[in-house]
């Protein structure tokens, strides 16, 4: 088994690009193009668009890698003049703080109405459910079927 070889070059019947990057977009957006018959026929057989949606952002991705979320943790980190470890703990600590503040009233009330909800019905479920011993459940398990 080999591992990440740099100077490996990608190659399809269309492209040919190296880890210069030398044509990496276009050749991106032609690899992109090669799909398009494939999503149109998912979102067709699954009536959904989320598989053309998926190719739509992917060539928005390329066509603006500065909006891609990795761009924007190196901006962090640029301007900030800080390490990943740093800007890491930075955003742990103010989701921290977040999630410290206190629950709107209304926000929280509905939380709980669904947590106890959430409760009745496990309750339910278990109460529905029959109950095996480890031994009865192995039994039943490694049972033949027909």
């Amino acid at each position: 088994m080999v591992g990440r070889v740099p100077c490996w070059i990608l190659s399809t019947s269309h492209i040919e690009w190296s880890s210069r990057g030398i044509g990496s977009q276009s050749g991106a957006f032609t690899l992109l193009a090669g799909m398009q018959p494939i999503a149109v026929a998912l979102d067709h057989a699954y009536t959904t668009t989320a598989y053309t949606q998926a190719l739509s952002d992917a060539y928005q991705r390329i066509d603006q890698p500065e909006q891609c979320q990795s761009a924007k943790i190196i901006q962090q980190l640029q301007d900030r003049s800080c390490s990943f470890f740093d800007l890491a703990l930075q955003q742990t600590r103010a989701n921290d703080a977040q999630l410290r503040q206190p629950v709107d009233p209304v926000w929280g009330e509905r939380l709980e109405q669904l947590r106890k909800a959430s409760l009745d019905d496990q309750l339910l479920l278990e109460d529905q459910q029959k109950i095996l011993s480890l031994e009865q459940y192995l039994q039943a398990y490694f049972q033949p079927t027909d």
